[in-house]
């Protein structure tokens, strides 16, 4: 989240994947991965990433990715939102 955050994405996925490695089912790990993937120009690993994601959340949303996330009040969520729905994440 934090190399996301300086628009770093390139580290995101590198760190994202990595920690998959130590842990396939995290969530978080898996949404933050799929937008440095989107916003770094890699639409297909995103659209990948969240496929796995919904598979482990079915129920998941970008609307809840937007009440919950903790910078709810940035700039950020909006693009970050975007780019999960624009990944395949339902509204």
């Amino acid at each position: 989240t934090a190399l996301l955050s300086t628009d770093d994405y390139r580290g995101a996925i590198e760190f994202g994947q990595r920690s998959l490695r130590s842990n396939a089912s995290h969530g978080p790990t898996l949404r933050v991965l799929a937008i440095a993937q989107w916003l770094g120009g890699d639409p297909g690993g995103a659209r990948e990433t969240v496929g796995r994601l919904m598979r482990l959340e079915p129920g998941f949303t970008a609307g809840q990715f937007a009440r919950r996330y903790p910078g709810v009040s940035s700039a950020r969520v909006d693009r970050y939102t975007r780019a999960l729905r624009d990944a395949g994440v339902p509204s």
